[in-house]
């Protein structure tokens, strides 16, 4: 199934830009770390706590319907994981940020041992 064609994973992914929205709004226009907490937690937290609504009503049906009932269950195990960044401003709703830092050492680890690897054979 495929996010494009898929309604389920259509509005999963409308209720996921609401928050990203929401950060980028809310990271522009806060004057300090506490206006910007106290806006997500009043503004953020419940387009959180809307979108676990939904996908528990999405859980029992797409349980077994393949990666989107994969992605529903995953979401709501890691849930309350996933909120904890939401008590540190410095924190987002990604690891983007950490993953991309981190991406030249992969690529260049294998890139370094790929030679040795074919060498060894």
């Amino acid at each position: 199934m495929k996010a494009g064609k898929s309604e389920s994973a259509k509005a999963a992914l409308s209720f996921i830009q609401k928050i990203y929205a929401k950060e980028a709004e809310l990271r522009g226009n806060s004057s300090s770390d506490d206006d910007f907490l106290m806006g997500r937690k009043k503004e953020v937290q419940p387009l959180f706590d809307r979108f676990k609504e939904w996908l528990t009503g999405k859980h029992e049906h797409a349980v077994n319907s393949g990666k989107f009932g994969e992605a529903v269950s995953y979401t709501l195990e890691y849930r309350d994981l996933i909120l904890n960044y939401l008590l540190s401003p410095e924190l987002t709703p990604d690891n983007n940020t950490a993953e991309n830092a981190v991406r030249p050492f992969i690529c260049g680890r294998n890139y370094v041992l790929t030679p040795f690897m074919c060498s060894i054979s």
